[in-house]
Order: C-alpha cells, then sequence, then structure tokens
C-alpha cells in the first residue's frame, strides 16, 4: 500500500505559524541556509551518515518536479532529512523511492503547489510538522508507519479526510492543530492518548470514535470544535484534560465512561445549554456534573459477569465459561499481566458467546483471567463495573523420549526428555500381585536407576512430571 497525499495551494494563515526560518540568508557552496555542510546530487543537497546511508537534506526550490534516488555513489539514500523540500512552493511532484524509512521534520513544510506525494511502504515514521501549512487535502497514510510525530499536519487548513493505520503507536500532539476543513478520521486502535490540542479548532469535525485503548484525552484536544454531534468514548478512559471540549457547541449528549476518575478544568466550559453528560451510578462523572451544574443522565450499568469457570484445559490452552446477561451485547476476555500488573483484554466478542479458548500458553504455568460484559449504545460502551476472575494452571503435558539407557541383571537407567516447568519427575514400577502401577521413585533429575530388580525378568514402567502449585 502507498501513501497518496493530495494538496491545494493555500498557504496556512501567517498568524498561526510557529518555528518559521528566515530562509533568505544565502548559503556559501558548501552550506545549506542552516549551517549544514553537504554534498550535491543534481538538484539535491545530502550528507552521508555515520552509518553509510544518505540523509537529503535540500532542493533545488526552483524546479517543479523532483525524482529522489535510491543510491548515490553506491550508498543507499534512506532519509528524507529536515527542511529536505522547506518552501518548495514551486514543487508539483516528489517521487519517493522505497529506500526511504523516515520523512524528517519540516521536511515539506510550505510546499503549496505539490498536488500529490505517493510514500512506499518503507516508510516508518513521519517526523515533526513533516506537512505542516500545506494545502494537503486527503491523507491515506501505509499500514508500514508506526509514528506519526507532534504537529504533522499542524494547519493543514485545506484538509478534510485522513485515514491512518492501526499500526501507529504514537500520535503527536498537535497533529491536526487547526485543520479547520477536517470533516472525518479514524484514530489508530494502537494508540493510548488523543494528545494535548491534537483536534484544537477542528471546528469542521463531525464525529470521531475514540479508541478502547485509549487511557487518556488530553488538554485542549478538542477545543472549538463546533460541529462534532457524535463522540464514542468506550469504557477504560480515566482522564478528560483541561478544556478538553471547551466550545463543543454541537454536543448534546457524551458518555463518561464509569473508568474516568479525572476531569480538567473548564473541559465542557462554553459548551451547548443543550448538553447532557451520560454518566453512571457512583461515578465519578456523576459527582462532576453535580459539582458543576451540567445537566446529567444516568444510565444503567451492566451487572457482573457471573459464573466464570475453565471447562477445560491441555498444556497449551484453556478454555473458559460463563453465565449469559440477557442484556449484553457481548463479553471482552482479560489476561492479568504480572509484570505491569494489570489487566490486559486479549478478545472482544462481537456476540453473546459465554465462551472463549486462550492458546498459545505455556504448559504448567498459572494464568488468571477474567471476563467483562459490555453493551453498545448512541453515547457509547457501557461495561460491567468489576472484573469476574479465574486462576488457572495449564497441564504440563507428558514427558516425552522415556527410554531405557543401560542394563544390568539387577537394575536399569532411564532417561527422558526434560519437561520446561516442571518440579520433578515421579516413576512408576507396575505391580503384578496388586494389579496396578505404584510409585518407586520421585527425583528433579531426568535420568534415574532401579536397583534390586530380578535377572531375566520384564517389566513395566512409566516416568510422569509433576510441579507444585
Amino acid at each position: 500500500m502507498a501513501l497518496t497525499l493530495i494538496f491545494g495551494s493555500a498557504l496556512a494563515p501567517e498568524a498561526l505559524t510557529e518555528d518559521i526560518i528566515d530562509v533568505s540568508i544565502e548559503a556559501s557552496a558548501a552550506t545549506d541556509a542552516w549551517g549544514r555542510e553537504y554534498l550535491t546530487y543534481g538538484d539535491f543537497k545530502y550528507q552521508v551518515k555515520s552509518d553509510n546511508t544518505i540523509t537529503i537534506i535540500g532542493f533545488d526550490v526552483n524546479k517543479t518536479t523532483a525524482e529522489i534516488p535510491s543510491e548515490i555513489d553506491g550508498q543507499t539514500v534512506t532519509e528524507i532529512g529536515k527542511y529536505a523540500f522547506y518552501q518548495a512552493s514551486a514543487l508539483t511532484e516528489v517521487i519517493i523511492p522505497d529506500t526511504i524509512t523516515t520523512i524528517g521534520e519540516q521536511s515539506f513544510r510550505y510546499c503549496s503547489n505539490l498536488k500529490s506525494v505517493t510514500i512506499p511502504d518503507s516508510v516508518t515514521k513521519l517526523k515533526k510538522y513533516a506537512f505542516a501549512q500545506s494545502g494537503l487535502e486527503s491523507i491515506i497514510i501505509p499500514d508500514s508507519v508506526t509514528e506519526i510525530s507532534d504537529r504533522a499536519f499542524f494547519s493543514c487548513d485545506s484538509l478534510k479526510t485522513a485515514q491512518l493505520p492501526d499500526k501507529v503507536d504514537y500520535l503527536g500532539s498537535y497533529c491536526f492543530y487547526y485543520c479547520v476543513s477536517l470533516e472525518s478520521i479514524n484514530l489508530p486502535s494502537n494508540i493510548t492518548s488523543v494528545g494535548g490540542s491534537m483536534f484544537y479548532n477542528c471546528s469542521s469535525l463531525k464525529e470521531i470514535t475514540i479508541p478502547s485503548t485509549v487511557t487518556e484525552i488530553d488538554d485542549f484536544a478538542f477545543w472549538n470544535c463546533s460541529s462534532l454531534t457524535k463522540l464514542v468514548i468506550s469504557e477504560g478512559l480515566t482522564k478528560l484534560g483541561l478544556s478538553a471540549f471547551e466550545k463543543c457547541t454541537g454536543l448534546t449528549e457524551l458518555n463518561i465512561p464509569s473508568t474516568v476518575t479525572e476531569i480538567g478544568d473548564w473541559a465542557f466550559y462554553e459548551c451547548s445549554d443543550n448538553l447532557t453528560l451520560l454518566v453512571h451510578n457512583g461515578s465519578y462523572g456523576l459527582t462532576y456534573a453535580l459539582v458543576n451544574s451540567i445537566s446529567f443522565k444516568v444510565i444503567d450499568t451492566l451487572s457482573d459477569v457471573t459464573g466464570v469457570t475453565v471447562a477445560s484445559k491441555t498444556a497449551n490452552s484453556v478454555r473458559l465459561t460463563w453465565d449469559k446477561l440477557s442484556d449484553a451485547t457481548g463479553y471482552i476476555v482479560y489476561r492479568y499481566d504480572e509484570a505491569e500488573q494489570t489487566w490486559v483484554k486479549i478478545a472482544k466478542s462481537s456476540t453473546n458467546s459465554t465462551s472463549y479458548i486462550a492458546s498459545k500458553l505455556s504448559n504448567g504455568t498459572t494464568y488468571r483471567f477474567a471476563v467483562k460484559a459490555y453493551k453498545t449504545a448512541d453515547s457509547g460502551e457501557i461495561l460491567s463495573k468489576n472484573y469476574s476472575e479465574v486462576s488457572v494452571t495449564t497441564e504440563l503435558g507428558s514427558v516425552s523420549n522415556f527410554k531405557v539407557d543401560a542394563t544390568s541383571s539387577v537394575s536399569i537407567r532411564f532417561t527422558w526428555d526434560k519437561l520446561s516447568n516442571a518440579d520433578g519427575y515421579i516413576i512408576y514400577k507396575y505391580d503384578e500381585e496388586q494389579g496396578k502401577f505404584v510409585r518407586v521413585a520421585k527425583t528433579t533429575s531426568n535420568i534415574y536407576s532401579v536397583k534390586g530388580l530380578s535377572s531375566g525378568t520384564t517389566y513395566d514402567f512409566y516416568v510422569n512430571s509433576y510441579k507444585k502449585v
């Protein structure tokens, strides 16, 4: 997949700019306007990095087209560096090779006549101000991109739509600041916060869904998003920042999840008098609405899931079941992360199924699982309040490669493969008189000798593993 950027011709208002660079300074033959030494290759200026790869740092701003080379003098071009095409107002077309991994800070800032850019799947990072204050009208970012830094599309006042891949795990603050024409955007499901001023003054934005991974909506995140009429927030959110929804006059209802424990000052300042907060009994949102005299409505909460149990287990999987809730849309299954000391969502059903198989587990290992029910509504997602938990230790599995290593007239020595997570092993011998196997030894080694046997006699043995839980 490639990234296509379509540009208009308008520059953002000067009043909104930051870090304006005076590029009227004349550079020397080998030093650019920012004092960087460079080499030349056709219309390009470049530097050789310590790893012997090439960074493009400049371009002839009078040129209308640019085809970035994949290599120069046998060295691979991997980066479009800081200010590389800064204020190249004549540029209408650029071709980027699939050797490029990073598009640097302010690299295409003020490229006012650039109509489209195709970015290859090799690119993983868009740096600060990468396409800021351009005439960009729409963006489709490829799946390869995982980082979009602060202010990447700062004040792109012609931008209408943005499609971002779920693999993006960092979406910087001020990223879509003052994108006054932005009407729709999808947020990646990997991000954990909506950064400060991310959609500041995006006055054309109509609706947006906050991913369930997001725990914080930071200060001024949706300031003056006056056209915003639908905002879906899931359980798991803990914080709404200072002035987060100030001047969002189009909002009439907003679900405040029961997980929210902090709401900043002026979070809903100058919102319409028609705004009603949907809150839960006993929640912080209810207290906030009462203290701040904001209209509210207490919405139903789901009961906690009951009957969570282990229906079956193997060495590498566990099947969980639970009782059905009649008013639930579905269920979310969690596994406890001991290192992070938190519950991590591992599955979400879109139907009211009451079972789940957790696979790819380690044998002989204790796990904690939990289930919550959820219900979808126009105002967002409602979850049952508490985690309904069960603990289970997976089976150890069978010992493999059990064999006779040596014999004598009165003894036999056995070996077998060690089993991960086993604390030890028990040796059994079949007793003809009792008609059953009886234990003859317990060991932590995977080698054991049975002595005191009768010469020329056939015996049956087996070995089993054990673990203390």
